[in-house]
């Protein structure tokens, strides 16, 4: 069942996603990194090979909306970043 918050969320246009969703740091690191991608704080997927793909298969998660956070760390100059994005899942 869905939320009448979550139903406002997409009227108003938020992309709606389901299964399999792949993200990708927005600028990547230069030199060799690490890429995490958490998912409302729980760090579920690493990758250390660019383009850094970072996959989450959101069918086991409630419907709803998810914080989800990709973190970059340079191993080259030791500098780190953090994107932070929502994803409204509707399994």
């Amino acid at each position: 069942e869905v939320s009448d918050y979550t139903e406002k969320l997409i009227k108003t246009g938020m992309s709606v996603r389901k299964g399999e969703i792949r993200f990708s740091p927005s600028k990547p690191p230069q030199g060799a990194a690490i890429a995490t991608l958490y998912v409302d704080g729980t760090a579920v997927c690493v990758s250390n090979s660019y383009p850094y793909n970072l996959e989450w298969n959101s069918v086991a998660a409630p419907n709803g909306l998810h914080l989800i956070e990709i973190e970059t760390v340079s191993v080259t100059d030791n500098t780190s970043s953090i994107e932070v994005r929502q994803v409204l899942t509707r399994n």
